[in-house]
């Protein structure tokens, strides 16, 4: 018979089998450093969206939380010509899911009007596709650095992207309210595929880079063991339509130690906002548990086509 105990053995199995991919990955992220750093020393660099070759750009010392822009995070893996076609999710915004609006006055978009939300707030840092025309959408390179961090194993991109996530938050947020920092889980299939957590690698520097900029986040704690996704969902992105994507996530996730989030303030974080089903499932399962308020912050969001 299965019992609670079991439950608690398998939770325990779960968790030290994440910790060790997790230190697999801080030796991995030195090695490919190493290499890196030699190859650049022979060869250019090869833009992540053109495909060119273009000389590494000089070396820029990060001081303040304005030197912090898509060039200067991610010039050294994207030219200078491709960097120019970031575009920014900037205000007027929605209050609630942080998308772009027609104006200030409206305050809170449409969708928002017709869905009862679980967060707080939600804010993303740019777009993942603009318009190319009326009628297609043209890849970005926000877009071609998630892919390649995601898909093509590339986490050294996490670095400057973590980086860009970092501003995004102090922009937002006031430290000071937030309590604890949780990467979205990826199921434990998925991560031993997978090898890494690319919203884990996101935020695991957060703390560094906090204490170069003298902006204190020594309260905040990132937490990667207390929301797990124990339910083997098909990737969002493959499914059309906001009501098959909430159908697929549907109780997905649990919290496997309430008290550690009693009352506390929660910062979600995910590399792309789609229609938000992910992280409405989340905080609901971490307000559920006694979580007192869930945010959602996330690199970029799909613009649709109208």
């Amino acid at each position: 018979m299965f019992t609670a105990r079991n439950s608690k053995y398998a939770s325990d199995a779960e968790r030290q089998e994440k910790l060790s991919f997790f230190k697999k990955l801080s030796f991995l992220n030195i090695w490919q450093g190493i290499a890196r750093t030699l190859s650049e020393a022979v060869f250019p660099s090869r833009c992540l969206v053109c495909e060119e070759f273009f000389p590494p750009p000089p070396k820029i010392e990060i001081r303040d939380i304005e030197d912090i822009t898509f060039e200067t995070a991610m010039g050294a893996f994207i030219c200078r010509n491709c960097c120019c076609g970031f575009v920014p999710i900037e205000p007027p915004i929605c209050l609630w899911c942080g998308i772009e609006i027609e104006n200030y006055e409206d305050e809170i978009c449409v969708r928002c009007h017709n869905t009862l939300n679980q967060f707080r707030k939600a804010r993303m840092l740019g777009f993942y596709r603009t318009p190319k025309s009326d009628d297609d959408l043209e890849e970005q390179p926000l877009e071609k650095a998630i892919k390649a961090l995601k898909y093509s194993e590339k986490t050294w991109l996490a670095k400057g992207l973590g980086m860009l996530l970092f501003s995004t938050f102090v922009r937002y947020w006031d430290p000071k309210e937030i309590d604890l920092v949780m990467p979205v889980p990826l199921h434990i299939r998925k991560l031993r595929k997978r090898g890494f957590n690319q919203s884990y690698l996101l935020v695991i520097n957060w703390h560094r880079i906090a204490e170069k900029l003298n902006i204190n986040l020594s309260h905040i704690q990132i937490d990667i063991d207390t929301l797990i996704r124990h339910k083997d969902t098909k990737p969002q992105v493959s499914l059309e339509g906001k009501e098959e994507r909430k159908r697929n996530i549907e109780k997905a996730f649990r919290v496997i130690n309430p008290s550690k989030i009693q009352g506390k303030r929660i910062l979600l974080v995910d590399d792309v906002f789609t229609s938000g089903s992910t992280v409405n499932e989340c905080a609901k399962a971490l307000l559920k548990a006694g979580a007192e308020c869930v945010d959602v912050l996330a690199l970029a969001r799909p613009l649709k086509k109208k």
